[in-house]
């Protein structure tokens, strides 16, 4: 058994197993996998991503050979898990290579915001790559608290940043006069 913890929202959550058989890699396999809240004993109904207790539910769901033993499926918890939770993953094969196995999943709220930030020409409203942007807590920019870091080709870098506070974002790159700094106020965690 093996835990995992994630942030509420995650819409990219592996279910992944590996199967063997003392020997080496199960190939070729068909595993599948259940998923349950541990405190409430509802089940995943992968049919439409909601939790129930009983009626029609599509309770398994078959995991896709990645080779070498190793099998998945990606699971978008941003819809199915909406509170700080844990599932359990169970894992079942059939056949002549019987086994169940189980990993719990804690669904965490993040203690952070994230902040996509993009720099864009003003006047072409072009991306600006390569433009180094830091985040401070005045607006003197003497209390640095990320960066500096770099855009990519989009003009984007990507920060994370308490909740329910007011930041102060510098933008520097020869040849570009920016009006610093730009102030961004960030929300509570929803």
């Amino acid at each position: 058994m093996a835990f995992f913890t994630f942030q509420l929202g995650e819409t990219e959550v592996p279910l992944e197993v590996f199967l063997s058989d003392g020997y080496g890699p199960l190939i070729g396999e068909s595993p599948t996998v259940t998923l349950r809240q541990a405190t409430t004993g509802l089940f995943l109904d992968f049919a439409d991503n909601t939790f129930k207790a009983s009626g029609h539910i599509v309770l398994n769901a078959p995991l896709t050979d990645l080779s070498n033993g190793t099998y998945q499926r990606i699971f978008d918890s941003s819809t199915a898990v909406i509170e700080d939770q844990h599932l359990v993953a169970e894992y079942t094969n059939t056949g002549a290579n019987a086994a169940v196995s189980n990993d719990i999943l804690f669904f965490v709220t993040p203690d952070a915001c994230e902040l996509l930030y993009c720099v864009k020409d003003e006047v072409t409203e072009a991306p600006i790559q390569g433009v180094d942007v830091w985040v401070a807590t005045d607006p003197q920019g003497d209390n640095v608290v990320a960066g500096s870091t770099r855009t990519d080709k989009d003009g984007c870098v990507t920060f994370f940043l308490d909740p329910d506070c007011t930041f102060f974002i510098f933008r520097q790159k020869a040849g570009f006069n920016f009006d610093n700094p730009d102030v961004q106020t960030l929300g509570p965690i929803s």
